[in-house]
């Protein structure tokens, strides 16, 4: 399960580095709670998210661009949108579930280019009761944090992902969780 979430990850946080510029940006209080909202609170629930991204309108990634943040795994079946209207609101919602050994596996992710995710994680850990830190390393100049977390559905992990030491401020949040039933 680490590797899929840290795989789709990665892949988020080398296109965050590739956005425009612009002056002001989502900050990283409305980005933490923007992922609490979608991703944690329905955690293992994919559909809840679908739904969500329907009823607010948000804007699905064209195949192209879907295609370059997708999930490593060739079978991972995946969503990615554009919330907000804009690039000072403007961050990327992602889900996607799969198969790890034998059970289903539902991730969610936000995304964004600007917002500095260090304080985004530091506002979530506040929101979000997490087990522990299990994995925290530098590797190809992206920053991988794992915190083992308990949810409805069982155990999953957050996982952030930055790219600071390769002068990118944006980056990745995710949790994958069982698929709740």
């Amino acid at each position: 399960m680490l590797k899929s979430c840290l795989q789709i990850l990665v892949i988020f946080t080398a296109f965050c580095g590739h956005a425009a510029v612009a002056e002001e940006y989502i900050t990283p209080k409305e980005l933490a709670h923007g992922f609490v909202g979608h991703c944690v609170q329905n955690a293992g629930r994919r559909d809840k998210v679908e739904a969500a991204a329907r009823v607010f309108g948000f804007v699905e990634l064209s195949e192209d661009e879907a295609l370059m943040l997708a999930p490593q795994d060739p079978n991972a079946d995946y969503k990615m949108w554009r919330v907000g209207e804009s690039l000072p609101e403007l961050y990327f919602l992602s889900v996607s579930s799969t198969i790890m050994d034998g059970e289903p596996l539902e991730t969610c992710a936000v995304a964004n280019p600007h917002t500095t995710i260090d304080e985004t994680t530091k506002e979530i850990l506040q929101l979000v009761d997490v087990d522990r830190l299990i994995f925290d390393d530098e590797i190809d100049g992206q920053r991988q944090q794992v915190w083992e977390i308990s949810l409805a559905p069982g155990l999953g992990h957050l996982v952030v992902s930055s790219a600071k030491s390769m002068g990118i401020a944006g980056g990745s949040i995710a949790i994958s969780a069982p698929r709740e039933e």
